[in-house]
């Protein structure tokens, strides 16, 4: 399965010390010719060290001068910020620390806007620029130093698709990949998809969450409209919710039962599998939204323990560090027809876009390769909680600390945690994943 790159520019933390410092100078004691008390010469003799270090630092300015952080996650530069790349290839995405990407002075980064009609606007004619850090928050193009608020794309960066051509959940679907493709050829990678073109389904996602600094991600308003890019139906009209009364009075064949499901206030939502909050910059998060990266949820799930698992996989992520995420769908939603047989639904008819009956997670840590798998049940209509005996694997929430007592209630969707290797053996369209003990949580 391909594999999402998210590489930072920045070194390790000793050299990035080293950066800033600069060494002090010794001074030997001065001669005085004059008797002084031993309070005075002290004073005079800090004074004159102070004095000397704020010479230094000056002159380090003015040979060397500043260095530079460039707050990428600002609301005021970040809707129409160009990707920012590593300077020298195979490019990759830099990973901004606590909303700021640093630079030493002299120090070159690549901003490039991707899309085939992008175009950065400092320079109509040019997708990529490769500024120099100059001090602070400027940077130097071509002689001329601007602040980063001058660099925009002229269309906001939303991500593209790339068909892999591999198969994937036992052959039944293809991998793709939502990204950025640059000028140069090369393709940066920022979620997986395994995906069904035929019927719509797609089996699942990966993506990489930085936990480290997820506190600091973007918190842009703006919302894209979901992209058709890579998909083989049109899906869009299949979520207007007149579409959903439809295709609900045909397939339980009752207007009265269609009412039941689909009213102003209960519908089915494109759900993400790969959330825009998990990621960083601004433009990592437009590029979630793609029909490929979503499935029919239940607004009702989708709003409650859906939003709450993310949430609660967000804040222990700031412990494990890094993390892979894999998400998901199994099985297909039924609900009795006016005979009281059960149908599968499907929002398009005859097999296409299917609702899922189980949204999923598998969270697994880089840092000791621990995992735990997530299961929600789409059904805000079921009346009862689950017996043990028809989950998909045992419930180990309660033992491994992530145990929320919403998370109970079918209204909200029901949700429960398993050891992968169980989760595996019930979902054969998982990827493969080795984990090493079980992810347990740290906070709630």
């Amino acid at each position: 399965m391909g594999t999402l790159v998210l590489a930072s520019l920045l070194q390790a933390s000793s050299q990035s010390k080293a950066w800033g410092a600069y060494n002090e100078p010794r001074y030997k004691r001065p001669r005085c010719t004059t008797t002084r008390s031993s309070t005075t010469t002290k004073e005079v003799q800090k004074g004159i060290k102070k004095t000397a270090k704020v010479e230094t630092e000056s002159e380090r300015r003015e040979n060397n001068g500043s260095d530079c952080s460039l707050h990428v996650t600002h609301p005021s530069v970040e809707q129409y910020l160009p990707v920012p790349l590593s300077a020298e290839p195979p490019y990759t995405i830099i990973i901004p620390r606590k909303g700021h990407i640093h630079l030493r002075h002299g120090q070159t980064l690549n901003l490039v806007c991707p899309g085939e009609k992008n175009r950065l606007s400092l320079d109509p004619t040019e997708k990529i620029h490769e500024p120099q850090c100059e001090n602070l928050s400027i940077l130097k193009l071509n002689g001329i130093n601007q602040p980063l608020s001058n660099f925009k794309c002229s269309i906001i960066v939303k991500g593209q698709v790339n068909k892999q051509l591999r198969p994937c959940a036992s052959g039944k679907g293809t991998l793709y990949d939502i990204g950025h493709k640059l000028p140069s050829g090369q393709w940066v990678g920022l979620i997986t998809v395994c995906h069904d073109s035929n019927s719509g389904s797609t089996f699942y996602t990966k993506h990489q969450l930085i936990g480290s600094e997820i506190e600091y991600a973007s918190k842009s308003t703006y919302r894209p409209e979901f992209s058709k890019e890579g998909l083989g139906i049109d899906a869009s009209y299949m979520y207007l919710i007149s579409s959903q009364k439809e295709a609900f009075t045909i397939t339980l064949n009752s207007t009265d039962l269609a009412d039941i499901y689909i009213r102003q206030n209960s519908f089915l939502v494109k759900g993400h599998l790969a959330p825009h909050a998990d990621f960083l910059l601004a433009t990592s998060q437009y590029s979630t939204y793609f029909y490929l990266n979503a499935a029919p949820k239940w607004q009702s799930v989708n709003n409650a323990n859906w939003k709450s698992l993310e949430m609660a996989v967000r804040k222990n992520s700031r412990s494990y560090g890094t993390v892979d995420v894999f998400t998901g769908t199994h099985g297909l939603l039924t609900y009795p027809d006016i005979n009281n047989n059960p149908q599968p639904i499907y929002l398009g008819g005859n097999g296409v876009l299917p609702v899922p009956k189980h949204f999923w997670k598998v969270v697994r840590s880089h840092r000791d390769n621990s995992g735990i798998a997530f299961v929600v049940i789409n059904d805000p209509f079921l009346k009862d909680v689950p017996k043990a005996e028809q989950l998909l694997c045992p419930d180990i929430c309660a033992a491994a600390g992530w145990a929320n007592p919403n998370w109970a209630k079918p209204e909200k969707g029901y949700l429960y945690c398993c050891e992968v290797s169980s989760f595996r053996e019930a979902v054969s369209v998982a990827p493969p994943l080795e984990v090493a003990g079980i992810l347990r949580a740290v906070a709630l």
